[in-house]
């Protein structure tokens, strides 16, 4: 995961203006980009409310859940 997210953090350095917390899934072409929205979709509502809480552990372990697919799309 630290692999992925200095990854994420690299990209939007080279983003100018506001990012949009918004997945266009039109745009959306290989098998590993699709599983990764869809992992996301299911571990993020769990993630954010672990958060909103103030349980980061538990937050942190939801997401540890999408080390399989960000992996996955890392060597595709």
């Amino acid at each position: 995961m630290a692999a992925a997210n200095k990854r994420v953090g690299n990209i939007l350095k080279k983003v100018e203006g506001e990012v949009k917390a918004v997945v266009n899934t039109d745009l959306l072409q290989e098998a590993a980009e699709i599983a990764l929205n869809e992992a996301l979709g299911q571990v993020k509502p769990i993630a954010d409310r672990a958060f909103e809480s103030g349980d980061y552990t538990a937050s942190l372990k939801s997401l540890a859940a999408l080390k399989a697919p960000v992996e996955h799309s890392l060597i595709t």
